[in-house]
């Protein structure tokens, strides 16, 4: 690990053991404060089922009609003298199994999240269900059914904030529904607690959206040191909406690898421009960069981020990864440094390595968010 910090900010960053760089961060000294709504906060209500039924399946859909339950707020429980609202656990030497809750809350455009954290206190076993789809399963087996008990106690977790993360893809716009069932360890369990909060973190402001039109050079033939910076002359460059890229099938502009599929250019050069209107406001800039091979990223000339290729590279250096699936759609998000940006026009410039002259694919998009 490599690091370099000033006063005000502190970049490290990752290098295997043949020098390829595999990662980089930058952290300022002033805590971020990352923009973020409670989708659900601890202590929500809860509508809740807590006579020994089984609910089978049909309970977790969005369309249940839960009007006849009880309701009340978390912490919900018994045992414990912590709960705000308190519910029936049956006979004291044979508890119920199972309880189960379901509450509903508002998104107004799931794309606004670039990710979703769900926390679950739970006692002893729980699954988690968002829109009928399973997002949690913690202590509890994959089958379970309401008269199954979970796998373990909870003794010393109990009482802690289980983090995960869930996709923002699997929210919808309008009303989404949690339903969540709880198990017990035991019939003779003294206890059962349950709470949950969901966080959705914002994208920040777009300085570059996912999909952006692009100028790009796909020749193979390097265009020299000068074009990462403004004043490089991009008007004969090629131009189209990312991800960019061939093999995959998902592009929306193919790029040309040439007429020797067993000699494709190692790299591929891309470049936009984007506005920034006070660079200073800005704690930190995130970037989540799509790269199928390996990727430099340059704002203003300047070296931003670097990903599976050595330290020092050029246009026929091949990357140190053959990126596969998921990984090569997947996008790797990191924080830059604030520094690097202008007040008004700034230019983007990517170059895009191959692992090597035969690979079949190469894939590129990227998103840069002001926070």
């Amino acid at each position: 690990m490599l690091v370099e910090a000033d006063e005000a900010v502190c970049t490290f960053r990752f290098l295997d053991l043949v020098g390829t760089q595999i990662d980089q961060c930058s952290i300022r000294s002033t805590p971020l404060d990352e923009p973020e709504t409670a989708l659900v906060p601890a202590g929500a209500a809860w509508r809740f089922k807590d006579d020994g039924s089984n609910q089978g399946t049909a309970w977790r859909a969005a369309g249940f009609n839960d009007t006849t339950w009880a309701s009340g707020p978390a912490q919900l429980g018994y045992g414990d003298g912590d709960e705000a609202t308190t519910i029936a656990g049956g006979p004291s030497t044979n508890h119920f199994v199972t309880s189960y809750f379901r509450t509903t809350f508002q998104v107004a455009n799931p794309a606004d999240f670039r990710r979703v954290r769900l926390q679950l206190l739970r006692d002893d076993g729980a699954a988690v269900f968002l829109n009928g789809q399973e997002v949690v399963r913690d202590n509890l087996a994959a089958n379970a059914t309401s008269s199954t008990f979970a796998l373990a106690a909870a003794n010393a977790d109990e009482n802690l904030w289980h983090p995960y993360d869930v996709a923002p893809a699997q929210l919808v716009a309008g009303t989404n529904t949690l339903a969540v069932e709880v198990h017990q360890s035991s019939a003779t369990s003294s206890d059962v607690s349950f709470d949950l909060r969901l966080t959705g973190f914002l994208r920040g402001t777009a300085l570059v959206a996912r999909g952006t039109t692009w100028k790009y050079l796909d020749t193979g033939v390097d265009p020299g040191p000068a074009w990462t910076s403004a004043a490089f002359p991009d008007a004969g460059w090629a131009s189209g909406a990312a991800p960019l890229g061939y093999g995959e099938g998902d592009e929306q502009t193919v790029v040309s690898f040439g007429p020797n599929p067993l000699q494709r250019p190692i790299t591929t050069w891309f470049r936009a421009t984007f506005q920034v209107a006070n660079p200073s406001a800005l704690q930190a800039v995130r970037l989540a960069l799509q790269r199928d091979d390996g990727a430099v990223v340059w704002i203003n000339g300047r070296e931003a981020y670097r990903d599976g290729l050595v330290r020092t590279s050029t246009a026929s250096t091949q990357a140190g990864y053959d990126r596969l699936a998921p990984e090569e759609n997947a996008y790797a998000e990191t924080l830059l440094d604030p520094r690097l940006f202008l007040a008004g026009t700034n230019v983007i410039a990517v170059e895009v390595h191959q692992f090597d002259a035969q690979s079949d694919d190469l894939s590129f998009d990227l998103e840069l968010s002001g926070l």
